[in-house]
């Protein structure tokens, strides 16, 4: 199940009325950026660099506030609440299948399966 990232983004923003592009280091920002980064991590398919990109940050910072957030989950019971009702709201927006890359399947040289035995060569051959 995948949900956009425009969508998490816009529920994170709207639930705790906090802008994520501004460059501010206030908590009640960093809290919203770190459930922002959680939430992406989890519910899309996009990578580090993307998620950092939709709110002007770097990968690392994405990375940084999805662990974060996850040791905050488990130790303030108010952020956990939080957590709890906007991530409910995101699964509300899932959707079955959504955009998920297909990655290519790997087309194995056959002069590589040289020593195989002829199961794991018929196996390869449908497989293309």
């Amino acid at each position: 199940m995948i949900v956009e990232l425009s969508i998490i983004k816009e529920i994170v923003e709207t639930y705790t009325n906090v802008n994520l592009t501004v460059k501010n280091r206030t908590l009640r920002r960093c809290e919203a950026r770190h459930i922002y980064a959680y939430l992406a991590r989890k519910y899309s398919s996009e990578t580090l660099t993307t998620i950092g990109d939709s709110i002007e940050r770097n990968h690392a910072t994405i990375l940084c506030g999805a662990k974060r957030c996850n040791n905050l989950k488990d130790t303030e019971k108010q952020f956990s609440d939080t957590l709890y009702d906007i991530e409910n709201l995101v699964k509300a927006k899932q959707v079955p299948g959504g955009n998920i890359k297909m990655y290519k399947r790997r087309i194995i040289n056959p002069l590589r399966l040289r020593g195989a035995s002829s199961q794991i060569k018929q196996y390869f051959k449908n497989r293309q």
